[in-house]
């Protein structure tokens, strides 16, 4: 044996690298937050033209940032005990600054000094600053994020606000006369806002004595905004508010499509993020079927953004929790993040009440999965699914008062009414409307007139399906019902519609909706390539939320067909499943032969569709299910040639596992069978508001002898009363009716009390938990309900039809009214009214009266 013996020479001094200089760390900095910046100033350059003052934009962005970004950021790294990536950093701490800020302002509101709610957020900043442990939190992780992630995720922001500003903006203005009618719920939510500003506990405003069982926690947020910057509460809700929480919405949504494909640090695919986060906005049920619009409902998280600020805070939450969640279950526990957890759930029980019982059927398949596969209780799943449980059954019984909200059980009703029911020959109609049997006729006791002060003579013949809001003497015009065709316990179940047609066709056509519901995204079934993955507590999670969606969807009916909601609410967890898929058959495939394979299936799936349009022409209602089936047979076709097609080449060139690639190919070409729907989704008002213009178009061209849903001066007059009046102080109107069309009465009419910040006797009494149990009483449609109270409703309008000093001075005595709005358009206040009520203001077709202190001691005789 022989060694050999090496002479080591002795390490010379290392040198350091080198430390970059100011300048470089400075361009580092820029560079990695450019996505940001440029989304930042287009932003601020879109509102600015969309009428949005440089104050009101600074007032804005000052408050976001220190009362709901940084607070929020910080205390979602501490409890966690570190930084992440920051776009989880920002995507968790929003939401729990957002939660912070709202209980802070209902504690605030509840003690009469609501301008005191951002001493909460500014405690915690002020905490950060001074105490020593905590500064290191102001800092980072460092970790890096794919520029190509950054930027792509920024370019859906921008996409976003870019359909705000075609669809949304442009026929939502600030002034006359595109705030004159705007859709139908925003008056709504602004009345919610202004009655939250003013008022704990809150209640409906615009009906005197009418509780308020709705989650209303974004109108705490839109109301401590108002109060911390002066910004008016339209702004916020038609402009500012709501956009940071979209935006973040969309980060979210990336970032846990990100986290269930790997994480930031592992060699996840950059597109991950953006695809995520664009799908669920811009993807679309497939739609063979030429002239409609969509195939089935499709719970459009775009078109609810801004119609739906509920939905939009909602969403925003509860991706961060479901983060937490996927952490926790994961192993990843910490008494912080539980703390988190607890305050997200609360916050989520008041922001959207679908959210709660979604997250709940996730964590229950999650627990369902471990148990059965590890053989032992997963305890923190248990323990996050007690809790999720808990908080929804609060919701329920104390936020809601156990009121469905119109919510009913009706399964399968959704798709027996949706496009394919119509074809199909399934779908039904309520009473008054279109397609369905008349509904009662209702007059105005008062000298013959209909709500809505035009003149008619009750003996006249109505138009049928006739709805005129109130008061006297019914001409029933409803259809009669047929005998029952099932017996009562099938009708409590919902389902005597479903056994008049057959269970088979029934249940048949609800597959097929589910079906294309699933389509949206199409990937998701790519996660059946690696089955391990399935049991991840991300996956279990997000699968359960998506089919607890389509679920309810299905088995739920609401006169407003909000039960569309859960579709909204799951598609980016379905999206999320979707891009993981994806990423998953993608693996180790990023080839020439790849790219062409991906090509090629998009397109065949993209011609699959135009091939259904021609196939049976622009379908009509009633065609049968044949009519249905065609359209959609062409698609299984066009997969079923995708497959033989890829296969076969696959083994010709000998490759490795050829059904795993002709599955993928399949998954592309569902992709592309959305793409044209997506694409001419999206598109359609970008390409209105540049054949139209971009700004001032009101949002429905309607005739032109319909009036506006608000009168020209309301915002002026409104804000006048508001700023002259104190916030107990009641007001009546002589308004009632959002429009009259044909002697119909829409009952919802918010604008009073929306602009005046104040309590009214009774404006509209759309959305009450009374309308809805009128409405199922009467059988006919919620917002068209008569209003119940027939004695306070004439006494109200006996004060402007023909004011006296009883009419007058009961309203003043019994009701402690102190103001009169009048919308000289409903009809003209006469000179009598000026004898009772000091006349203080007039805007463009309103005019505020002031009763004196004296008109409670008005005369009020026994004949009353």
């Amino acid at each position: 044996m022989t060694a050999t013996l090496t002479r080591t020479e002795p390490a010379g001094p290392v040198t350091p690298p080198p430390v970059p200089g100011r300048f470089a760390r400075g361009a580092g900095f820029l560079v990695r937050f450019l996505p940001a910046v440029v989304t930042a100033v287009i932003t601020i350059m879109v509102l600015r033209w969309y009428g949005v003052s440089t104050r009101d934009i600074a007032a804005f962005a000052g408050y976001l940032l220190l009362a709901v970004l940084l607070p929020g950021t910080l205390v979602w790294r501490a409890l966690r005990r570190g930084p992440g990536a920051l776009p989880s950093d920002v995507a968790g701490g929003a939401a729990i600054g957002y939660s912070l800020e709202i209980i802070g302002y209902v504690a605030a509101r509840w003690a009469g000094q609501p301008r005191l709610a951002p001493a909460l957020p500014l405690a915690i900043l002020a905490a950060f600053l001074l105490i020593k442990p905590l500064r290191r939190f102001w800092r980072g992780s460092g970790a890096p994020v794919p520029r190509r992630w950054a930027w792509g995720v920024a370019v859906v922001c921008l996409l976003v606000l870019g359909w705000t500003a075609a669809k949304f903006f442009r026929s939502h203005g600030l002034s006359w006369p595109t705030s004159g009618s705007p859709y139908v719920d925003m008056p709504f939510h602004l009345a919610l806002a202004g009655e939250l500003k003013n008022h704990a506990p809150p209640q409906i405003p615009y009906v005197i004595g009418e509780p308020l069982h709705y989650h209303w926690f974004v109108y705490a947020d839109l109301a401590a905004t108002s109060w911390a910057t002066g910004i008016e509460l339209q702004v916020l809700l038609l402009r500012l508010s709501l956009l940071p929480m979209a935006l973040i919405f969309v980060i979210g949504t990336a970032v846990l499509a990100t986290k269930l494909a790997g994480e930031f640090r592992t060699a996840v695919p950059w597109w991950t993020g953006p695809l995520a986060a664009l799908l669920p906005l811009v993807g679309a049920p497939v739609n063979p079927y030429q002239g409609v619009l969509a195939s089935v409902p499709q719970g459009s998280i775009l078109d609810a953004l801004w119609l739906s600020p509920t939905q939009t805070f909602g969403a925003m939450l509860a991706v961060a929790a479901v983060l937490l969640l996927i952490e926790l279950l994961r192993d990843a526990g910490g008494a912080g993040r539980w703390v988190m957890l607890i305050l997200l759930l609360v916050v989520i029980t008041g922001a959207k009440a679908t959210y709660q019982p979604l997250l709940l059927a996730g964590l229950v398949l999650a627990v369902t999965v471990r148990w059965i596969g590890e053989f032992r209780p997963p305890w923190a799943a248990l323990a996050a699914t007690g809790l999720t449980a808990v908080t929804l059954i609060f919701a329920q019984l104390v936020l809601f008062s156990d009121s469905a909200g119109g919510l009913s059980v009706k399964p399968l009703s959704t798709a027996l009414n949706s496009a394919l029911g119509h074809i199909a020959g399934t779908a039904t109609f309520p009473p008054g409307t279109e397609g369905g049997p008349p509904a009662p006729i209702r007059y105005s006791a008062m000298d013959g007139v209909p709500f809505g002060g035009q003149d008619v003579d009750p003996a006249a013949l109505a138009p049928i399906g006739v709805t005129a809001a109130t008061g006297g003497t019914a001409v029933e015009g409803a259809a009669a019902t047929a005998p029952g065709v099932v017996g009562d316990g099938l009708a409590q179940l919902g389902l005597e519609r479903v056994a008049e047609l057959g269970w088979w066709p029934a249940f048949a056509l609800a597959t097929l909706v589910l079906l294309l519901w699933m389509s949206m995204v199409g990937g998701a079934w790519a996660m059946l390539l690696r089955p391990r993955r399935l049991v991840d507590p991300g996956v279990l999670i997000c699968l359960g939320i998506v089919a607890a969606g389509f679920g309810a969807a299905l088995t739920f009916e609401h006169p407003g067909a909000s039960q569309l909601y859960f579709v909204n609410s799951a598609r980016p967890y379905l999206a999320a499943l979707a891009v993981a898929g994806l990423s998953v058959a993608t693996a180790q495939r990023r080839t020439v032969g790849g790219w062409f394979l991906g090509l090629f299936s998009l397109a065949a799936g993209a011609c699959a569709v135009w091939a259904g349009h021609d196939l049976i022409g622009e379908p009509r209602d009633n065609q049968g299910f044949g009519s249905v089936l065609a359209p959609l047979a062409v698609l299984a076709g066009a997969g079923l040639a995708v497959w033989l097609l890829v296969w076969g080449f696959a083994r010709l060139r000998r490759r490795v596992r050829p059904a795993r690639r002709a599955w993928f190919a399949v998954w592309l070409a569902m992709l592309g069978m959305v793409a044209p729907g997506a694409v001419a989704g999206y598109a359609s008002p970008i390409m209105a508001a540049v054949r139209d213009g971009w700004r001032d178009v009101p949002m429905d061209a309607e005739p032109a002898e319909v009036r506006p849903a608000i009168p020209e001066g309301a915002v002026e007059a409104g804000r006048w009363l508001r700023d002259h009046s104190t916030p107990g102080d009641l007001v009546a109107t002589n308004a009632h009716c959002r429009t009259l069309r044909q002697w119909v009465c829409d009952n919802r009419n918010f604008w009073v009390s929306a602009y005046t910040e104040r309590r009214v006797l009774v404006s509209g009494w759309g959305y009450t938990v009374t309308a809805h149990a009128e409405a199922a009483r009467t059988g006919t449609v919620v917002n068209r309900v008569e209003f119940w109270d027939r004695t306070l409703l004439k006494l109200n309008d006996a004060a402007f039809q023909m004011p006296s000093a009883v009419s007058v001075g009961r309203l003043a005595a019994d009701h402690r009214v102190r103001w009169f709005l009048v919308d000289r358009r409903t009809s003209t206040p006469p000179p009598e009214l000026a004898r009772y009520a000091i006349h203080r203001f007039t805007a463009g077709a309103c005019d505020v009266y002031e009763l004196p202190e004296s008109a409670a001691n008005y005369r009020v005789t026994s004949a009353d």
